[in-house]
This record gives structure tokens, C-alpha cells and sequence, in this order.
């Protein structure tokens, strides 16, 4: 992962369409494109799929 992202949704896609924002030390971003909130959802699902559950975390 280059940077932290957080993927925003809101209540009424039709209105307010979900928006990627990134976070860097030097700059920030918001995506809107859908192929641009598509790639950092995958990213996100993958991310899910390979993180411990808190359960089972042992430090």
C-alpha cells in the first residue's frame, strides 16, 4: 500500500456518490471515478481477507 485510504459512503449513492480519500505526509487526494473506487474497494476486501481477527491476535 502506497498511502493510508479511507473509502467514504453515504446514505444515498444517487446524491453523494462514494469518494476515495488518500492520505500522504506530503499531500492528500479524493477519487470519485468509479473504476478509482473500484480498485482501492478490492484493495480494501483484500486487505480484510488477509488481516488476523482481533481474536485470534496474539502480539
Amino acid at each position: 500500500m502506497e498511502s493510508a485510504f479511507v473509502i467514504l459512503d453515504f446514505p444515498d449513492p444517487a446524491e453523494d456518490p462514494s469518494v476515495v480519500y488518500l492520505d500522504s505526509p506530503s499531500s492528500a487526494a479524493y477519487l470519485q471515478k468509479g473504476v478509482e473506487i473500484t480498485r482501492y474497494e478490492t484493495i480494501f476486501r483484500l486487505v480484510c481477507c488477509q488481516a488476523v481477527p482481533i481474536l485470534e491476535y496474539q502480539p
